[in-house]
């Protein structure tokens, strides 16, 4: 009943400002076509569009006599409120800049955010988020770096845990973390859409206050990190990379395998590898008239010395939506996860989503058995029609009637 009305509560203040963006958006681009400004980047719809080319899924149209003019800087900020089971109550910011650098015109656009929040519990988070692309999409950079003071929980290690959710599970956890992701397309005989890169990353956790949890606060507990610890690190990744958009893909794939090595550089470092595969595929329904289709297959696996803030953690706002980031962590990570995406006004779209997922202590042992199910609806409102940018409003719920409420710029996926 809290997370309904938590959704319902975001949802009004998502569709008030909505309406008065949506209004102000029309009035400008009105008056753009009134003052007769035409440029080689605006495009003039007709009323007799048809009605594939009226859907405003697709950059190049909208409904109705208007001018899109696509921008080679935009700006936009908003304030908003969620509740997820990792913050309760949180009220926050964040500023969006989406550009394109010179007079390129051919790649995606870049994006740089920064965003914040404070709940209710006393926790705060501030996140920069940058994707760079470059060289008409020849090389793809991305940074990310979060400074938090969390109230995280620890329910041990594996799926066999206990449903048990009281305040003793509790502790606070504060970090920095920063990853570095640089990617060009090197072999040009392999095609436009490889990318080969190289990657770092490199923080600093921090844990107090965990003497009542059961498993941190229990000496006979052998768990790795109960006192913090930094990590760096260093790999390689390739990207298969074939979407028609970056911020609402319509059709293609985007494919990821990483792999990290973090040596231990000081006293209380870690040394252990991690690997992931991130495979996503895009379909239109009946050219987007009927929807979009979404897939993605992820899987996460560590070796070696991993401490449990760093283990593979099922949950939270992008996968197996429902779940506390972090209620089941183990050495194996792997969920799989289905979306229909729906238009149902011209700035609004509807979402539902499904998904599976479980832990593992060793790959070998992968089971497809008691997986782990996620379900829900979301609510889309776009921001920029031409470049597709939108803010989401998602509720997702899971087994043992865990839920949450996820509020965020761009797709989960």
């Amino acid at each position: 009943m809290k997370n309904l009305f938590t959704y319902i509560l975001v949802l009004v203040c998502i569709l008030f400002p909505a309406k008065f963006y949506a209004q102000a958006s029309d009035n400008s681009v009105n008056k753009t076509m009134s003052r007769g400004l035409f440029t080689q980047n605006d495009t003039l719809v007709s009323q007799q569009s048809t009605p594939q080319q009226q859907n405003s899924l697709y950059p190049d149209t909208l409904k109705g006599h208007k001018i899109i003019k696509k921008k080679r800087f935009n700006i936009v900020g908003y304030p908003y409120v969620f509740y997820k089971p990792e913050t309760n109550f949180a009220v926050g910011a964040s500023v969006i800049t989406y550009f394109r650098f010179g007079k390129d015109t051919v790649s995606f656009p870049s994006k740089a955010i920064i965003s914040g929040y404070y709940t209710i519990n006393k926790q705060w988070n501030v996140t920069l988020n940058t994707q760079f692309f470059l060289l008409n999409n020849r090389m793809n950079n991305a940074l990310k770096f979060m400074l938090s003071n969390d109230i995280d929980r620890f329910w041990g290690i594996g799926n066999e845990l206990d449903n048990i959710d009281t305040i003793d599970y509790n502790y606070n956890l504060s970090y920095y973390d920063a990853t570095l992701d640089i990617s060009a397309k090197l072999i040009e005989s392999l095609g436009d859409e490889l990318y080969t890169g190289i990657g770092f990353r490199f923080g600093e956790y921090f844990t107090k206050n965990y003497g009542n949890n059961p498993f941190l606060g229990d000496e006979n507990y052998e768990i790795l990190g109960r006192d913090g610890g930094y990590i760096s690190g260093f790999g390689a990744n390739i990207i298969f990379d074939t979407r028609d958009n970056v911020f609402f893909p319509i059709k293609g794939h985007f494919h990821q395998i990483k792999y990290m090595y973090y040596p231990k550089l000081v006293s209380n470092g870690f040394e252990y590898h991690s690997l992931l595969a991130d495979l996503r595929f895009y379909q239109d329904i009946a050219k987007a008239r009927i929807g979009v289709l979404g897939i993605q297959v992820y899987t996460e696996m560590t070796f070696g010395d991993v401490p449990y803030f760093k283990l593979p953690r099922l949950g939270g706002d992008k996968m197996m939506r429902g779940y506390y980031f972090g209620r089941y962590r183990d050495n194996v990570y792997y969920m799989g996860q289905v979306e229909y995406r729906k238009q149902i006004a011209d700035r609004f779209y509807l979402v539902a989503f499904f998904g599976l997922g479980r832990v593992s202590d060793k790959f070998k042992n992968v089971t497809l058995k008691n997986l782990h199910p996620t379900y829900g609806l979301g609510l889309r409102f776009v921001l920029d029609v031409m470049e597709k940018l939108n803010i989401r409003l998602d509720i997702g719920f899971g087994d043992n009637g865990t839920s949450g409420v996820y509020f965020n710029a761009e797709e989960a996926f």
